[in-house]
């Protein structure tokens, strides 16, 4: 049996109190209010810059103090690095998840949560911030950050045997 923390509990009570009434937003507002979370971190991808501004602002309209961080934070160059490049004759910087958590952890966030990162670097965000971490917005640029699609839409599977994997 798990350790019966208060942040367990009240997990379970959200989805007792609120079980298909309320969205994965209001869920977590719910959860950092419970638990005292007043500082929040928010992790995003460059290419959900947009989308991260709306959920920012939506979490600091109820209160939060918002700390976001972009995945591009420090610039380190990929040809410094000697790590391959989406286009190869362009200037290209790597993501950055382990900059991103230490930012997080010097602004001492109370819940950090994850906004689209790359495959990995979630991981890497997770394994080095100091808080404890949820994931907001899965990144799947061909399923329209919806990767569950490929569970559910037999178009989906069927484009996925035409192109098998490497």
């Amino acid at each position: 049996m798990p350790d019966i923390t208060r942040e367990y509990i009240n997990a379970s009570s959200i989805e007792a109190d609120y079980y298909n009434r309320y969205n994965r937003f209001q869920e977590l507002v719910e959860y950092c209010r419970l638990n005292g979370c007043t500082r929040i971190g928010t992790a995003f991808c460059i290419g959900l810059a947009s989308e991260a501004e709306v959920f920012c602002n939506m979490l600091q309209e109820r209160g939060f103090d918002v700390i976001s961080v972009c995945c591009k934070i420090g610039g380190i160059s990929k040809d410094d690095a000697g790590i391959k490049k989406i286009h190869k004759n362009q200037p290209e910087s790597m993501c950055n998840p382990y900059y991103q958590a230490e930012i997080c952890n010097r602004n001492n966030t109370d819940l950090n949560i994850i906004f689209g990162l790359c495959m990995g670097h979630d991981i890497e965000f997770s394994k080095n911030s100091k808080a404890p971490v949820t994931t907001f917005l899965v990144k799947d640029r061909v399923l329209g950050h919806n990767p569950a699609a490929c569970i559910y839409s037999g178009y989906v599977q069927k484009k996925m045997l035409e192109y098998p994997d490497r």
